[in-house]
């Protein structure tokens, strides 16, 4: 059973908004400036310690608002990337209100997993922890360590008339840091992609989740997945033109694996041994376990969740079109 931790203080405080910029003029030039560079700054990597053991994973960051016009970051992974540690080291990239700084090394900031800040999904079976990230990225910034980062709003989850308008086999983007690969010089994670192989408007075996056919592997887990609806689609019997639209998909938890057997050539014999075989089938948990999980940190530190459509706007989300200048 996943431990419900106590709650931190201080969660409401809404972080300073930061600004995109067409050209970085610190360290090393970077334009943060489309949907898919975004991306390189949505996510955190995280490294466990428990007894006898170590790990990593991935994280990243969504939005919640709760109680008029606050915004907290949120900070999303995997149940089973936090068990059986005692604390976790949660990494981000260094920068300042308008560019990050590749150049600096990344910034770590440790906390507990069990008890700690982390809240679970309230279905034991659901694999989906979050914790508030607003005292975490406040005491960076006290410090002289401000990160660098991009939220995943609640926006960005699929309507309901586009989830219908979604096909099978979609091409999907992920990203994390599988192995705990990452650019150790700069920082910045993996971004993988591959293709719906259940749909999306469907619970693959009756749970919340779907199926990616991509290559997934440990350190993967907790990576946020994204499609894009495509320029032109189906709708009915007509062909419906437009932009490309972005949207969260939810989070890689598992990947499939077969248990398959191998031969190790000695001088006298050839014993088998078994070997675990990955068959590049990912699980996703989709945006809604994500949304649940959110709901239930904001009944545990006593918050009001603003829904979408109340939902204020802030200037660290990810957006689908980025212009140069403040957005």
């Amino acid at each position: 059973m996943y431990a419900i931790p106590e709650p931190l203080p201080d969660i409401g405080v809404t972080v300073i908004a930061q600004r995109i910029l067409s050209e970085v003029n610190v360290g090393i030039p970077f334009a943060v400036n489309s949907f898919n560079r975004q991306l390189l700054f949505c996510t955190v990597r995280i490294e466990t310690v428990g007894v006898g053991s170590k790990g990593s994973g991935t994280g990243f960051i969504y939005s919640a608002s709760h109680d008029g016009n606050t915004v907290t970051p949120v900070l999303v992974t995997n149940k089973h990337v936090l068990a059986g540690s005692e604390r976790c080291t949660v990494f981000f990239i260094q920068g300042d209100e308008e560019a990050p700084h590749l150049d600096k090394p990344a910034v770590g900031y440790g906390t507990a997993c069990n008890p700690g800040p982390w809240v679970g999904h309230p279905d034991p079976g659901i694999d989906v922890a979050v914790m508030p990230l607003g005292p975490v990225i406040n005491d960076l910034i006290a410090a002289g360590r401000r990160p660098f980062y991009r939220t995943i709003p609640p926006s960005a989850c699929p309507p309901e008339d586009a989830l219908g308008n979604l096909d099978v086999a979609e091409p999907v983007t992920f990203v994390g840091y599988p192995n705990n690969l990452y650019d150790s010089a700069h920082n910045t994670p993996i971004i993988r992609q591959g293709a719906t192989a259940t749909p999306i408007q469907l619970d693959w075996n009756g749970l919340p989740q779907f199926l990616i056919d991509a290559s997934v592997f440990p350190g993967s887990s907790g990576s946020p997945v994204f499609t894009t609806l495509r320029t032109s689609y189906f709708s009915g019997n007509s062909i419906q033109l437009g932009a490309n639209t972005p949207y969260f998909l939810g989070i890689v938890a598992a990947v499939y694996q077969r248990q398959a057997t191998g031969e190790i050539v000695l001088a006298a014999s050839q014993p088998r041994v078994l070997y675990n075989d990955m068959i590049h089938l990912g699980i996703v948990y989709k945006w809604t376990s994500i949304e649940e999980a959110v709901d239930e940190m904001c009944r545990k530190y006593g918050l009001t969740r603003t829904r979408l459509n109340d939902a204020p706007e802030s200037a660290a989300e990810i957006s689908e079109e980025t212009p140069a200048g403040e957005v």
